[in-house]
């Protein structure tokens, strides 16, 4: 299918594919998705992943001068954080509930449904949690740079991405 073929406005609201503006529009699974079938649509999903487009959605940062000033408060933090993850695969419902408890607004089925979405990207069963590859990230940055997304000249992966802290967490990988 030709780019001519469809309409889409990348600055539009996901619901303008529902009020026939754009025949596609991006969102997550993890959120719009579920919030468009809850309001009775059906919608094909096409998975970048499918495509050949790797792209991690979420990962955490920092800078150069941030680790070598705070490492063990980085390790710290990431075990915590990789910490939480298993609890929550393990345990969605709890972890949803644990949600609702420190934000009484929060809707308890939502939290739930976005949870046990989330679960097939947050642990593959590939890898341990948290685990990316370099050819991921060559991937993400030449797409990036591809499709002049990045207001910068494109950084070399190797300078932006590193396992450093997750292989002292995980020392077998």
């Amino acid at each position: 299918m030709h780019p001519d073929q469809w309409r889409e406005d990348p600055d539009a609201a996901f619901s303008a594919l529902f009020t026939g503006q754009v025949d596609v529009a991006t969102g997550f699974v993890t959120t719009e998705l579920l919030a468009a079938e809850k309001a009775g649509y059906q919608l094909h999903v096409i998975y970048p992943d499918d495509y050949g487009v790797h792209f991690s959605t979420d990962s955490l940062v920092t800078t150069d001068a941030y680790l070598a000033a705070n490492r063990e408060t980085v390790v710290r933090f990431l075990r915590a954080t990789l910490r939480g993850w298993r609890f929550a695969i393990e345990n969605p419902t709890e972890a949803a509930q644990l949600t609702v408890h420190y934000n009484p607004a929060a809707d308890p089925m939502y939290e739930l449904n976005t949870l046990t979405a989330s679960l097939p990207f947050i642990h593959t069963g590939q890898d341990p949690i948290g685990m990316m590859t370099i050819e991921e990230w060559t991937g993400m940055v030449d797409a990036l740079g591809t499709y002049e997304f990045l207001d910068q000249t494109v950084p070399d992966p190797t300078d932006v991405f590193t396992l450093e802290i997750l292989r002292e967490i995980y020392p077998e990988q």
